[in-house]
């Protein structure tokens, strides 16, 4: 898991670095990201209403070791979308959003090993879940 997290921050950084031209020095966050931020299974349910996924997954990532069963209940209503593999698309969910979340990414350029890891365990908690149940 350790290699597969590492590829998602190398791709992730890769995707960053084409999306977002100008880096804000501030603590203000990037438009579009404070939506992501408020990890309610309502803001969930708004993402995949808009088809928008990865958005969906990162908050049920982060709604994880709160309510697991209504997180797994959520990913089984909406994967039958995902052409790719229930672990291909948490990689995907995690490594599109993670750099939105001022607890791992300062928006310097400074990432918070511990709360990547423990974030990333999250996910590869969420996929080990899934994978259970199939």
């Amino acid at each position: 898991m350790k290699y597969i997290l590492l590829f998602t921050f190398i791709f992730s950084t890769q995707i960053f670095s084409l999306t977002f031209h100008s880096i804000k020095t501030d603590s203000t966050l990037y438009p579009g990201c404070e939506k992501l931020l408020i990890y309610t299974f309502a803001n969930a349910e708004d993402f995949v209403n808009q088809k928008d996924y990865n958005k969906a997954i990162w908050i049920y990532i982060n709604l994880f070791p709160v309510d697991s069963a209504k997180v797994i209940d959520g990913m089984n209503a909406i994967k039958s979308n995902f052409t790719k593999s229930i672990k291909m698309t948490v990689f995907d969910g995690f490594g599109l959003n993670w750099m939105c979340d001022p607890e791992i990414w300062d928006g310097k350029g400074g990432v918070d090993g511990v709360n990547m890891k423990k974030k990333g365990k999250w996910a590869d908690d969420l996929i080990m879940a899934l994978e259970d149940e199939e």
